[in-house]
């Protein structure tokens, strides 16, 4: 267990717990999936696993994992993103949904994908009228069991605006 996860692991409720001990399929059969099609192409922070969304006309559309989160998921080259009220999930690859196949070098974990940003901020209602990124930190990692009993690595990304977010 990396440093991350047991800091991750040392603050969880006993309603997280019992959503860790939840098998995958039954975890993902309340989420709806993204639609892979209009998300194909895909390309740090302060050392806590967060995610940055840009979405601009001028600045482009992209999704970037911090390099805490990138490694909490295990170095993914591919991953799929779920939806649930005010919850993203994210993870290598969830059963009955396409995985976004992408490329991360050393330095940044970004997905260049204008569909999969314009869904997410359609789904979250993310209001981008005073700026051009937004970002992410209440994130939580779990290890779940897949239909093989393999245990992989799901993010959970809670989807609200903190008010002291800086605007871009």
């Amino acid at each position: 267990m990396s440093k991350n996860e047991a800091n991750v692991n040392d603050n969880i409720s006993e309603n997280q717990k019992a959503i860790m001990a939840t098998s995958l399929e039954d975890f993902i059969s309340e989420f709806k999936a993204f639609d892979a099609n209009t998300a194909r192409r895909m390309g740090g922070n302060n050392g806590k696993p967060s995610i940055c969304i840009v979405n601009s006309e001028r600045n482009g559309k992209r999704l970037m994992l911090s390099e805490a989160l990138f490694q909490l998921l295990e170095s993914p080259k591919k991953l799929s993103f779920l939806f649930k009220e005010n919850h993203l999930a994210i993870a290598n690859e969830f059963p009955k949904t396409e995985a976004i196949k992408f490329s991360p070098d050393k330095r940044s974990h970004i997905i260049y994908s204008s569909g999969l940003v314009q869904d997410i901020v359609k789904k979250f209602n993310l209001d981008y009228s005073n700026r051009t990124s937004l970002s992410f930190n209440d994130i939580e990692v779990k290890r779940m069991k897949n239909a093989t009993g393999a245990e992989i690595p799901v993010a959970l990304v809670t989807m609200t605006v903190n008010k002291n977010d800086d605007e871009d």
